[in-house]
């Protein structure tokens, strides 16, 4: 009995080994990351199921950047890299800033990539610590102990048209409130959000491996290859079926041995 215990201890080790589970790294509100030698901040928890994390520009676009990526919307702009946001509508599917955002991260992120846009109120209330000011006649929200001093670095347009108006958008100003805004006034800047892969920021546990190779068109250079395995998302499940696995056979050889101990005693 003893032997076939060992044996299945040996098998379940062996197992768990060529099992290794997986996961994601963790990545927290107000992490700094940055990706293609661009700079961003983490606006959204991510934990290690999740193999995305959503990130917020460190910086607004430049003037150059906007001048570059929105000359076919015709929005004017000014020197400090403010741009319309549009000529009078506050939807942001049809605005000059999206065309803007798309144009740049076209440009700009390669792999990994799964989507750009403008930070929304719901982020700047649920995640980044704004709260309305009552003391205010009109709708307004402030910074509280919670919000970091990066989210108000500058002035920068939000995606969220200010309740059902169609021509304003609430607005982050460089002094932390947060107000609406007309969307033809050109003095807000464009502060893109990304959402990356995790497998292009280097930072999964335990899951890439680095192959270096010869680099054909030149021999004294060399190239890396990254190879990134897949993360396992179910955890605690794989981790049970693995538990179960090793349980039920031991246990019925130990039932079957007692069974059998007990036939022979009354032989």
């Amino acid at each position: 009995m003893n032997k076939v215990l060992y044996l299945f201890v040996f098998l379940f080790s062996l197992f768990i080994i060529n099992s290794s589970v997986k996961a994601w790294s963790e990545y927290t509100i107000g992490q700094e990351v940055e990706y293609n030698e661009i700079e961003f901040y983490v606006i959204k928890n991510s934990d290690t199921k999740e193999d995305n994390v959503t990130l917020l520009k460190k910086e607004p676009l430049t003037v150059d950047e906007i001048n570059l990526y929105s000359g076919e919307t015709g929005a004017t702009t000014n020197n400090d890299g403010g741009v319309q946001y549009h000529l009078n509508s506050s939807n942001y599917e049809t605005s000059f800033v999206k065309v803007i955002v798309d144009n740049w991260s076209s440009s700009e992120i390669s792999e990994g990539f799964q989507g750009a846009r403008l930070i929304t109120l719901d982020e700047l209330k649920n995640n980044l610590g704004y709260v309305l000011d009552e003391s205010e006649s009109f709708e307004k929200y402030i910074p509280s102990s919670d919000t970091p001093l990066w989210v108000y670095n500058s002035s920068y347009w939000t995606m969220t048209s200010f309740e059902d108006s169609s021509s304003r958008v609430w607005y982050v100003i460089n002094d932390g409130r947060l107000v609406n805004y007309a969307v033809n006034i050109n003095s807000n800047m464009v502060r893109p959000v990304v959402l990356l892969k995790k497998s292009v920021l280097g930072d999964i546990d335990d899951s890439k491996q680095e192959e270096v190779i010869p680099n054909k068109q030149d021999n004294n250079k060399q190239e890396s290859i990254i190879k990134v395995n897949i993360a396992n998302t179910y955890l605690k499940q794989s981790i049970i079926v693995i538990l179960l696995g090793f349980i039920i056979p031991c246990t019925s050889i130990v039932i079957y041995y007692i069974i059998k101990k007990k036939k022979e005693g009354l032989k």
